[in-house]
């Protein structure tokens, strides 16, 4: 009573239930759930509520079994917070992004074209 036995190793049944708990239940389960969900917010929102993942984990390790928050940790999660909010209100705050021209090169800053040397040439590239 209380072992289960697999290819002839004993194993208590506890055992067996947590790996099965945490196999079906915490990792399974959670990450349908979680990709279900996701699935019904937009790219951003979604990236925010990843994101914020540790910051949950940290919480309910406190709440719930009593684990110490660290000085490191708590610094940590509040520059996750702060990225979070910083990326919901649409940025930095500065000015807008303007569009960059090409990148412009010597031989395309004189008015000349590159020209690739080719697979069988190898080399830098010709001007």
């Amino acid at each position: 009573p209380g072992v289960a036995t697999w290819g002839g190793l004993a194993l208590p049944a506890a055992l067996v239930l947590a790996a099965v708990w945490t196999g079906l239940v915490t990792t399974a389960g959670n990450r349908l759930a979680e990709t279900t969900a996701l699935a019904h917010v937009s790219g951003g929102e979604a990236a925010v509520l990843l994101a914020t993942e540790p910051l949950w984990a940290a919480l309910f390790g406190c709440l719930l079994v009593g684990e110490d928050l660290t000085s490191s940790e708590a610094l940590g999660g509040a520059l996750i917070l702060s990225a979070c909010l910083v990326s919901a209100q649409g940025g930095t705050g500065g000015g807008k992004e303007q569009p960059q021209p090409a990148a412009q090169n010597g031989a395309e800053a004189r008015g000349g074209a590159l020209e690739e040397a080719g697979p069988s040439a190898p080399g830098p590239l010709r001007s």
